[in-house]
């Protein structure tokens, strides 16, 4: 008698419905846990359930307790809701609205503190966002902003503006204290270690020790643009220099569009644009590495936490649309890091295959036209040296250092204006500086005010943009007379780098390979250039030459003879 074989196709079926269960409930954890496409590798966004939809955000940080300022401003006041939030147990302990008032506030082991400093009025609250204290100081005159309330809750600091003095006082006993004049502040940085911080106008950092009720300046730099108790952060035309009580460290720039965003204990923050986003680097002095996460946001602030995390504030503040994130730099891929002892720009010249430049018989090509290398002086300066080139043909006696110094228009001044990135027109200026490989470029209108500003007139220069290479052979090369030419580096395509915002309000993003070259010949294949990268004589087949030359908007100049 056959068996049935419906006990086995049960056990079957049952197996085969435990197999799909495994893997749905697999697949829910891997979207329950994997990283936010949106806010890139390793990068999660945190405290999704606080409103953060108004014009200005501020973070602060100290042990795992999080102060997030939500502001309304208005022209010399705004109103306040301040939220606390606990990174461990990934709440939100509290939200306190502070009405319409010049406030300063702080963090303390205990909970935070609201300052008015207008009205001279201190509140104190706990974590819960209960008021434990407020106290008035009427009796005093109107403080400037830089004030705070020691993490002990024992001493408020605050100063004067009219007279720059500096006043500590006990709310224990409220015994008040004068511990410093002529004290010039203008930004608090923070209460650590029982010492208030702040920047001085002399771009230093200043401390206030109620210790020993002293006031002192740790670090003094006239470079220094960004401050936190530990550091000031500045720049020069080659690195970021970042200055504590120790000394001052200098980190080879990468990138001349990059704006500092955070300072921590160890090192310091920066954000530059990529197409997606932007892209967050984080550079930790003390073991020498860099680490980068993207993020599709713009980066407003970055706050380093105790445990060496990184809390950022990014969104739009145009639309009023902020969202925090946390970002674990451990878990990302770190590079080495170069810290100098001095600001010595490293100059490379970079190795690159040419194409051989074996003449074809029936070439036309301009004699004499001398070849000039851009490296290592000026690792970013082909659209000088191309330009320099073009003048020693026809006689004149410059140097590539010379005409940069003297005649180039140059800017490197970017800078935020409501969380977007605004920057110099490479239509207008060099960005940044050719002796930099830090810098970008600039386009023919450039150069062409550089040659007029040379010559004294524009007679003898020719912006002959938009004329097709076929056209300047016939009308110059046939000539004699050489071009200069806009096209890519070894021809490779063009590709979109970094971006930023022109005063007009136009979104500019840099062709990634962009180059100079002065156009010398062609024959029935190729054309032929002097090449300041590869410093010497390279020919490219037409057909490409054609289209990088496209890409880069066609552009070229003529000097006449």
């Amino acid at each position: 008698m056959r068996k049935s074989n419906k006990p086995r196709a049960v056990r079957l079926t049952i197996i085969f419905l435990c197999i799909l269960l495994c893997i749905s409930v697999g697949i829910g954890m891997y979207l329950r846990t994997k990283p936010d496409a949106d806010s890139g590798k390793n990068i999660t966004q945190i405290a999704e359930q606080l409103s953060l939809d108004t014009e200005y955000v501020k973070i602060d940080c100290m042990g795992g307790i999080v102060k997030i300022d939500i502001v309304t401003p208005g022209l010399d006041t705004c109103t306040m809701r301040v939220a606390i939030y606990d990174l461990k147990t990934d709440k939100i302990l509290s939200q306190t609205e502070l009405k319409e008032g010049a406030w300063v506030t702080g963090l303390t082991h205990d909970g935070f503190y609201a300052a008015e400093h207008n009205k001279k009025i201190l509140y104190v609250y706990d974590k819960s966002g209960k008021l434990k204290h407020a106290k008035n100081f009427s009796e005093t005159e109107m403080w400037s902003p830089v004030c705070g309330l020691s993490e002990d809750e024992k001493y408020f600091i605050y100063t004067l503006p009219r007279t720059n003095e500096v006043y500590a006082c006990n709310l224990q006993t409220d015994e008040v204290k004068k511990i410093g004049s002529n004290v010039a502040l203008r930004e608090q940085l923070g209460f650590y270690n029982g010492i208030l911080y702040a920047a001085g106008m002399d771009n230093d950092i200043v401390a206030v020790d109620v210790s020993n009720f002293s006031v002192r300046t740790e670090v003094s730099d006239s470079r220094l643009n960004s401050f936190n108790p530990y550091y000031g952060i500045g720049t020069t035309e080659y690195s970021f220099i970042a200055a504590d009580k120790r000394g001052i460290k200098y980190v080879p720039i990468n990138s001349v569009d990059e704006l500092v965003v955070g300072i921590g204990k160890d090192g310091f923050a920066t954000s530059v644009s990529n197409q997606n986003g932007e892209t967050l680097n984080i550079y930790n002095l003390d073991e020498k590495s860099l680490t980068h996460a993207d993020i599709n946001d713009a980066v407003e602030s970055v706050c380093f936490t105790d445990d060496g995390r990184l809390l950022v504030l990014a969104g739009d503040a145009m639309e009023k649309k902020h969202k925090l994130y946390l970002c674990n730099p451990k878990k990302l891929n770190k590079d080495p890091l170069t810290v100098n002892s001095a600001d010595i720009p490293e100059r490379k010249k970079p190795q690159i295959t040419v194409p051989e430049t074996g003449r074809a018989e029936q070439a036309k090509i301009i004699e004499n036209v001398p070849v000039l290398s851009q490296f290592p002086e000026f690792p970013t300066g082909c659209e000088s040296v191309s330009a320099v080139m073009v003048l020693k043909f026809l006689g004149e006696d410059i140097s590539a250092a010379k005409f940069i110094d003297e005649y180039l228009p140059k800017n490197a001044e970017f800078y935020w204006k409501w969380t977007k990135r605004y920057g110099p027109s490479p239509y207008e200026f060099f960005i940044g500086n050719p002796g930099t490989s830090a810098s970008y470029g600039c386009m023919a209108p450039v150069i062409e005010k550089a040659l007029c500003d040379y010559f004294g007139g524009s007679d003898r220069v020719r912006n002959t943009t938009g004329t097709e290479l076929s056209q300047l052979c016939k009308e110059y090369i046939d000539n004699n007379i050489p071009v200069i030419v806009w096209a890519t580096i070894n021809m490779l395509e063009t590709v979109p780098k970094n971006s930023w915002y022109l005063s007009d309000g136009k979104r500019f993003t840099w062709p990634g390979n962009e180059h100079c070259m002065v156009l010398t010949g062609y024959d029935s294949e190729s054309y032929y250039f002097n090449d300041p990268y590869a410093g010497k004589v390279v020919k490219y087949e037409k057909e490409t030459v054609e289209q990088r030359y496209s890409e880069l908007g066609k552009q070229s100049i003529a000097v006449l003879k």
